[in-house]
C-alpha cells in the first residue's frame, strides 16, 4: 500500500506594513491541510534569519513581533517535509521599519512648528479683521 503525501497550504498576513522602531506588529497565519510543525522565518534588514516555532490553534497561528532594527523585514512561514507531507512555504510578508523622528534639544518637532505657524496666521487674521471693524 502506497501512502500519497499531501502539501499543506500556508498563508501569512501582518497587521501593519509600516511601523516605527520598537513598535509591535501582529503576524497571523493559517494552514490548510496538516503539518506537524510550522516555523516562521524573520529576515532582518541585514539578511540575518531568526526562526520561531509557532503553535497551531485550529489551523491558525500568530506572533507579536517588536522590531528594533530599521529597514525592510521579510517574514515567511514554512512547514518542513515529513513522511506524510511535502514541504510548504507561505507568501512573504514585508514590513518596513522606520527610525523614530529624533528631536534636537531646544527645538520643537515639525508638527509643533506647523501648529505654531497656523496659530500665528490665525491670530494675525483675527487682529486684521478686528482692526477693520473698529474703523
Amino acid at each position: 500500500m502506497e501512502i500519497l503525501k499531501s502539501r499543506p497550504k500556508l498563508s501569512l498576513k501582518a497587521s501593519k506594513k509600516e511601523i516605527l522602531v520598537g513598535e509591535e506588529v501582529l503576524v497571523e497565519g493559517h494552514i490548510e491541510g496538516f503539518a506537524e510543525t510550522v516555523y516562521v522565518n524573520l529576515t532582518n534588514p541585514t539578511g540575518k534569519v531568526h526562526t520561531e516555532i509557532v503553535e497551531l490553534e485550529n489551523s491558525n497561528f500568530s506572533l507579536r513581533l517588536k522590531l528594533e532594527e530599521p529597514g525592510t523585514w521579510r517574514i515567511v512561514a514554512y512547514a518542513p517535509e515529513t513522511a506524510n507531507n511535502y514541504a510548504s512555504t507561505s507568501n512573504t510578508v514585508v514590513v518596513r521599519v522606520s527610525e523614530k523622528a529624533e528631536e534636537i534639544p531646544g527645538t520643537l518637532p515639525l508638527l509643533g512648528i506647523a501648529l505654531a505657524a497656523i496659530t500665528a496666521v490665525a491670530v494675525l487674521i483675527l487682529l486684521i479683521v478686528l482692526r477693520r471693524k473698529k474703523t
